[in-house]
């Protein structure tokens, strides 16, 4: 949250933190605005706003019900002011159950996504999601305890990372995507269809390793064609401790996994970065970047595995996952299509990843 809000006093007309969607539930007799209303009336972490630097929730949010036949009710890609909020909007189609809305990235993950929809789909808030939220997390991380296992673990970091650079210098021209009006990065996807996805489930079981230290070896052997170089890639790890599973804020911590450079860094095998992922760098995995950030270390090469709010075939956060799945109360509708359109075109795939480049 502190580091986002530094972003957006820097630049207060970025969106790249918007995080837009757009679902149709399946069961036709739900009422969205009622279920939305006890949703946010439950979770303060909706209500947020920053004052002084500080989180407060008295933001109000107001709900568009007048998305049936106006597609343009909303936008989801209109900046945020992180100090005067709400860091949330909806609009609603009551009588095509669609459910078109952005949040901030700041208060909520891939994750709370899930939580939110499957909420919304059931009209129930668990007592988990209200009684363990993102306060008392922050709460417990900035505790005594938790400041000393942190400044323990810098010490290994800054041992691992070694030399590695804050960046790697890549040229990628004039590859970049925009998203709204905003330049944010240049993305390369890879969307894994149900043969590929067994072929390499196969190709993991028999090495031995998982499909996140695959991608991993994926994106440093397809760099190592444009820079041989040291590098820390960037990767998005869900910190939530088993108590903050249904919990709703932003708990993605960054974690920089380095590769070394010249012919040594280039020779890794994925058994070698299975290894170092699971015995030196996960157990690393909690400590804010933040903290690693201020030792001079970063990344401009992030790894994305399985984010997408609608993969059915999720490895989990101990792998390095940051992703929620499709269940049966709701699906993903297109956003330019919300106006045309009953059907959803968002159909689950068996993996994604996506190799993002600042």
């Amino acid at each position: 949250e502190q580091r986002m809000l530094f972003i957006h006093l820097s630049n207060r007309d970025s969106n790249s933190y918007n995080m837009p969607f757009c679902i149709q539930f399946v069961d036709e007799d739900i009422n969205i605005c009622a279920n939305l209303a006890l949703v946010l009336e439950s979770l303060p972490i909706l209500r947020t706003r920053f004052v002084d630097g500080k989180a407060i929730s008295d933001a109000s949010v107001v709900v568009r019900e007048d998305l049936h036949g106006n597609s343009d009710a909303i936008d989801v890609w209109a900046p945020f002011d992180l100090e005067r909020g709400p860091l949330c909007r909806f609009a609603v189609d009551a009588e095509k159950n669609i459910l078109k809305g952005c949040i901030h990235h700041s208060i909520a993950d891939g994750r709370s996504m899930e939580v939110l929809f499957d909420a919304i789909g059931s009209g129930r808030v668990k007592e988990a999601s209200k009684a363990f939220s993102a306060r008392k997390y922050a709460a417990l991380e900035s505790s005594p305890e938790m400041m000393e296992k942190y400044t323990e673990s810098l010490c290994n970091c800054k041992k691992m990372l070694g030399d590695s650079p804050p960046k790697l210098e890549l040229d990628f021209g004039d590859a970049s995507v925009a998203f709204g009006d905003q330049h944010v990065s240049n993305v390369s996807s890879i969307v894994i269809d149900a043969e590929m996805a067994s072929n390499l489930s196969m190709f993991c079981t028999a090495s031995g390793v998982s499909m996140f230290s695959a991608a991993l070896h994926i994106v440093h052997q397809t760099l190592r064609g444009y820079s041989h170089e040291p590098f820390a890639l960037g990767v998005a790890h869900d910190v939530r401790p088993r108590q903050f599973r249904d919990s709703v804020g932003m708990f993605v911590n960054t974690v920089l996994v380095p590769f070394a450079g010249g012919k040594e860094g280039g020779n890794e095998t994925v058994e070698d970065i299975h290894r170092r992922w699971t015995t030196e760098v996960l157990p690393h995995g909690n400590t804010p970047y933040d903290m690693v950030s201020s030792m001079g270390y970063g990344c401009n090469v992030y790894l994305a595995y399985n984010v997408s709010l609608f993969d059915e075939d999720i490895e989990g956060a101990a792998d390095g996952g940051d992703g929620t799945s499709l269940n049966g109360q709701y699906r993903s509708i297109e956003l330019e299509e919300v106006e045309d359109s009953n059907e959803g075109t968002g159909d689950a795939c068996e993996g994604a990843m996506a190799a993002k480049f600042d």
